[in-house]
């Protein structure tokens, strides 16, 4: 019997609402625990992903965004809860829901059987930004932060760094007892900056949620848009796509090189490091005309073809890439001092399929889960490639993981460039979502900037893409209202998982190892801010 079969005969078939990608089914408040507990105890859905939240004008909308690791199949428990009701933890069942209910208490006022942790905003902040009826803040809403007595507060110090966050830590000795995390410094507010957006107008923006990454996010929406208007993009932009995506895992995995170098004093590891990433970046800038990476996206494809002698650059370059990251691969795995001072940070398997993280942290642990193989799109399912795993689950096995999938990366790219598909890199129907006007007086590049009016319906007003990024699986939710507007955007990064296994599982760690356990996660705070 299949996971499909066993949810029909769980769920009544008239609550069900069957995607492409998702299974959603609305369920009694009054149900809703048993219900979860079921999907985990019996369904085998391990992963929380996500708690989304909608206001209304007497209620919230809330999902739980489950996934099966196994099959990967995702499914969604709806419930309404009215306002000022009181939503019971789902902690006792996943180790990482206080992340999200955290989360809905201060961007929505969600009542909890418990007091959570403020994230972003002081005690004394009584708004909550993502209702309806958010008018602003009356305060400043980090004016007033307590925080308890510390030992130290250590704050990382990278030349690139644009992470701020500190970290509070009490000791025994000079091994970490407790370590409290604080941030919300640079919280911008783009999930309330998405609400009644067009499509287009979300996609010029909602790269900001990862200021190195952002065309994965961009990607990432575009397919969501995409699926909700059923726009199939054409081949030659699938390869294209393919080929940013794999060209920014190479470029943040060389970042996250970069940062251990840094914090172990290997000057030269990191100057090739800082060399290469630089490379990365002008093939980048190569491949979208000197513009932002981000915006050679569009809905419906990719917004120009490749420049005349990009392809024979690039490869070239990726030869050259692999040489000399190989070379470096080579001295630091014979490095016995390197290997020992990398001996740190252990994160279990256990602890990591507890948490639903992914990416290289879930893959240096040893479990082999990359949803460009489990569930592939556009070629990835056409293309050799392999998932490298860990064994330990120490910043030295991730070190290894993000070497390795920068080779992989490469071997994608490559033969992506070798079989680049012809034609063109935009759907007719893309050009009719977006309501492109035929005056040959006007320019393709001036025409992708102005067509921001949405003429075409979406089909489906809710959409869920998930899609294996640099550092993990990145989950976006859209929700439209009739006149093709976003009522709702819900950005899900691994980075908030990951954050917050970090916190809990830090105690034991020497304090002068706290740096270089939390670089080796790559967690961008620009994804947990947002």
């Amino acid at each position: 019997m299949s996971i499909m079969d066993d949810i029909k005969k769980w769920l009544p078939e008239d609550s069900l609402n069957i995607q492409e990608d998702f299974i959603e089914s609305v369920v009694p408040l009054e149900e809703l625990e048993t219900n979860l507990l079921y999907a985990f105890e019996h369904l085998k859905f391990y992963w929380l992903k996500d708690i989304c939240v909608t206001d209304h004008e007497f209620i919230f909308e809330i999902r739980y965004v489950l996934q099966n690791p196994q099959l990967g199949t995702i499914l969604i428990i709806k419930s309404d809860l009215p306002k000022g009701s009181t939503l019971n933890s789902v902690a006792p069942i996943w180790n990482n829901a206080t992340i999200f209910e955290s989360e809905a208490f201060e961007m929505f006022g969600l009542k909890l059987d418990y007091k959570p942790r403020r994230q972003f905003f002081s005690e004394n902040t009584q708004q909550f930004p993502l209702r309806k009826d958010f008018k602003g803040f009356t305060n400043n809403p980090l004016e007033g932060r307590v925080t308890e007595q510390a030992d130290f507060t250590i704050g990382i110090d990278f030349p690139m760094n644009t992470n701020d966050v500190f970290f509070d830590v009490k000791l025994d000795h000079d091994v970490v007892s407790k370590c409290d995390l604080r941030y919300g410094y640079h919280h911008i507010g783009l999930e309330k900056s998405f609400e009644n957006n067009n499509a287009n107008q979300v996609l010029r923006k909602i790269n900001l949620v990862n200021t190195v990454g952002g065309t994965q996010w961009t990607i990432a929406w575009a397919m969501l848009v995409e699926q909700a208007c059923n726009i199939e993009i054409p081949e030659k932009a699938k390869g294209l796509r393919m080929i940013l995506l794999e060209l920014v895992r190479i470029q943040e995995h060389l970042k996250v090189l970069m940062q251990m170098a840094y914090k172990t004093d290997y000057n030269s590891f990191f100057n090739t490091m800082l060399y290469w990433y630089n490379r990365v970046l002008d093939q980048l800038h190569a491949f979208t005309y000197r513009k932002n990476v981000f915006d050679s996206v569009t809905i419906g494809g990719i917004s120009d073809d490749l420049p005349m002698g990009w392809m024979a650059s690039c490869l070239d370059f990726l030869t050259n890439l692999e040489k000399h990251i190989l070379d470096e691969y080579k001295f630091f795995y014979n490095n016995s001092f390197w290997y020992e001072r990398l001996q740190v940070g252990k994160i279990s398997r256990n602890k990591a399929m507890d948490y639903a993280v992914g990416g290289p942290a879930l893959r240096a642990c040893g479990v082999n889960h990359d949803q460009r193989k489990r569930n592939p799109f556009y070629f990835y399912k056409d293309v050799s490639f392999e998932v490298p795993l860990g064994v330990n689950g120490y910043v030295y096995d991730r070190f290894l993981i993000y070497v390795e999938e920068i080779f992989q990366s490469i071997k994608i790219v490559t033969q992506v460039l070798d079989n680049i598909p012809a034609g063109k890199v935009i759907s007719s129907e893309a050009l009719h979502f977006q309501n492109y006007v035929q005056n040959t007086e006007i320019t393709d590049d001036v025409l992708y900037r102005r067509a921001i009016k949405t003429v075409s319906p979406i089909m489906k007003k809710e959409s869920l893409v998930t899609l294996e990024s640099s550092n993990g699986l990145i989950d976006l939710w859209a929700k439209f209202d009739d006149n093709n507007l976003t009522e709702r955007v819900k950005c899900s990064a691994n980075s908030n998982k990951l954050l917050y296994l970090f916190e809990n599982s830090i105690a034991g760690e020497k304090l002068e190892d706290l740096e270089i356990y939390w670089l080796s996660l790559g967690i961008k705070m620009s994804e947990v801010e947002r």
